[in-house]
C-alpha cells in the first residue's frame, strides 16, 4: 500500500499528483475515478455535468440536453440564475460558517420571508435535507402530542433516513434494511388510475381517505402523533388526488386531534400552480416540510414550517434541543433569499399552472394515439405518464420504461422515471424548471412522442 505521508510530509511528487487529481478535465479519467472510488447506492447516468443554462444541461463532452425533471422536481429557478449565484458570492464575501448559536442576517430574513409566502405557518426551523426536515417534523409531533406513531401511505417517499425512510411507503428503498422502525402504520394511496379499492371516482366515496380514519380507530387515537402526506406523491409516479382528498386527510386529523403534516420538497415554491401545493389544494397542514425548490438546490436547505402553538412547545428547552450544524448556514438562506424572490417576482408559479395545463393537454394527445401509454395526470409542472404493454390491463413492463428514457436521452430529453414501483406501475414523471416556454415544451414532447413511438414497434 503507497504511504503518502512516509515522513510526515509530502514529497514533490505527491504534490504534483494531487494537483492533477484537483485539475482533472478527461472524462474517461473522471468516471474511472467515479467507478473505483465512488459508492453508487442508486443508479446513475454516467454522464459528466459541466454546464447548465435555463432548462438545458451540456455534459463535459458538450452535448446538450433539456433536463425535462430539474434534477428531481428540485432546480425550480433553472440552471445558471445570476441573481441566486450573485447572492451566493456576496455572502461568502462576507462569512459563511456561522451554526446555530448564532443569528445570522440570511437566516433570519428567510424565516421573515417564509412567514409572507406562508402566513398560516409563521416559524420555521431550518436544515439540510428533506430527509432532516421529516425526521425533525416527526420529532416535533411526537413532542407536541406525546403520542408515538405516525400513519402515512404506500408508495409516498419522505427520504431515506431512520423515521423517513420509516414513513415512506417504497419496499425498493427499505427491503434491504428491515426492520424498519416501529411506529409507522401505512395506508393505500388516492390512486385513482390503478385504485387498490377497485372503484371509480366519485363513486368510490374517497375510500382512500376514509381508510386513514380506519387505521386511527384501530390503532387507537390515543397512541397516534400524525397523518403524513405528499400532496401529490411525487417519486411514486405523479399520483394526484381528487380535490376533496386532502380536505378529508384535514378534517380526520382535527376530529381526532391529530397533525396533519404535508411533505412539499416537491411540491413546494411554485410547482403545482400556488407558492405550495397545500395553497393548491386549499388546506392547511400543522407543519410543513420543505426542501428543494426552497433555494433551489444551488445549496442544500431544508425547512418545517409551523404554526406559533407547535413552535411555543419547541422552546421549551428542558424538553429537549434540536441543533443542526448546517441548518442555518448563511450562504444557503442567502441563496434561497434571494430565490424565492427570483420565483416571486417573476411569476414563476403562474408560469408553471399556464405551461403545465398546456404540456398535460399534449400529454394527453399523446396517450390518446399511443397503444403503451394509459394516463397523463398532474397539476402545474408535475406531471406524469403511466407506460403499459396493454391499454385495457394495464400491465407495466420497466424495461418498456427505460426503453423509451434511454432513447430520449440519446436524442436530447432527460426525464424522470418512478423508481418507488407503486403497485409495480412504470410512470414517466415530467417536472422540469418553471422558469420553461411553451416552445421548450413542444421540443421534449416531440421527443419523447418518437421515442414513445420506436419503443412501441413490435409490440
Amino acid at each position: 500500500m503507497k504511504v503518502l505521508f512516509g515522513d510526515g510530509h509530502l514529497s514533490e511528487a505527491n504534490l504534483d499528483t494531487i494537483r492533477k487529481i484537483a485539475e482533472c478535465q478527461d472524462s474517461n479519467e473522471l468516471l474511472d475515478w467515479s467507478a473505483k472510488h465512488l459508492i453508487h447506492y442508486h443508479a446513475y447516468n454516467p454522464r459528466i455535468i459541466t454546464g447548465g443554462k435555463g432548462v438545458l444541461l451540456k455534459d463535459i463532452d458538450g452535448k446538450e440536453f433539456i433536463d425535462f425533471a430539474a434534477m428531481v422536481a428540485a432546480v425550480n429557478i433553472g440552471y445558471g440564475d445570476k441573481e441566486v449565484v450573485e447572492a451566493i458570492r456576496q455572502q461568502l464575501d462576507q462569512i459563511a460558517p456561522i451554526t446555530t448559536n448564532f443569528l445570522n442576517i440570511p437566516q433570519v430574513r428567510l424565516a421573515r420571508l417564509l412567514a409572507e409566502v406562508a402566513p398560516e405557518l409563521p416559524r420555521c426551523f431550518f436544515a439540510t435535507s428533506g430527509s432532516e426536515a421529516t425526521e425533525l417534523a416527526i420529532k416535533t409531533v411526537r413532542r407536541h402530542t406525546g403520542r408515538r406513531k405516525i400513519i402515512s401511505r404506500w408508495g409516498g417517499y419522505h427520504g431515506w433516513t431512520g423515521s423517513s425512510l420509516s414513513a415512506s411507503g417504497a419496499a425498493l428503498y427499505k427491503r434491504e434494511y428491515d426492520p424498519m422502525a416501529p411506529g409507522f402504520v401505512h395506508v393505500p394511496p388516492p390512486y385513482c388510475y390503478r385504485c387498490d379499492f377497485g372503484k371509480q371516482y366519485p363513486d368510490c366515496k374517497l375510500e382512500c381517505a376514509q381508510i386513514v380514519e380506519s387505521a386511527i380507530i384501530y390503532e387507537h387515537p390515543s397512541t397516534v402523533a400524525a397523518v403524513i402526506a405528499e400532496p401529490i406523491i411525487g417519486g411514486g409516479g405523479a399520483i394526484v388526488p381528487p380535490d376533496e382528498y386532502l380536505h378529508e386527510l384535514r378534517r380526520i386529523c382535527s376530529k381526532y386531534d391529530l397533525q396533519l403534516i404535508i411533505d412539499e420538497v416537491i411540491t413546494g415554491f411554485g410547482r403545482t400552480g400556488k407558492m405550495f401545493a397545500y395553497q393548491t389544494f386549499g388546506v392547511t397542514p400543522d407543519l410543513l416540510t420543505v426542501a428543494k425548490g426552497i433555494a433551489s438546490t444551488y445549496i442544500a436547505l431544508s425547512a418545517v414550517l409551523t404554526n406559533d402553538t407547535i413552535a411555543r412547545g419547541l422552546e421549551d428547552y428542558g424538553k429537549g434541543e434540536s441543533f443542526s450544524t448546517y441548518g442555518n448556514h448563511p450562504v444557503a438562506c442567502a441563496a434561497a433569499v434571494a430565490n424565492i424572490k427570483a420565483i416571486l417576482e417573476r411569476k414563476l408559479p403562474e408560469n408553471a399552472a399556464r405551461v403545465g395545463d398546456y404540456c398535460l393537454k399534449a400529454l394527453k394527445d399523446i396517450v390518446k394515439d399511443s397503444p403503451i401509454l394509459g394516463e397523463a395526470r398532474g397539476k402545474g409542472l408535475l406531471l406524469g405518464v403511466e407506460i403499459v404493454k396493454n391499454k385495457n390491463t394495464k400491465e407495466t413492463d420497466i424495461e418498456l420504461g427505460r426503453r423509451i428514457a434511454r432513447t430520449s436521452l440519446g436524442k436530447g430529453l432527460f426525464f424522470g422515471l418512478s423508481r418507488l414501483r407503486v403497485k409495480n406501475a412504470v410512470i414517466a414523471i415530467f417536472s422540469p424548471p418553471l422558469t420553461i416556454t411553451r416552445e421548450e415544451i413542444d421540443k421534449a414532447l416531440e421527443i419523447f412522442q418518437s421515442a414513445v413511438k420506436e419503443a412501441s414497434i413490435g409490440l
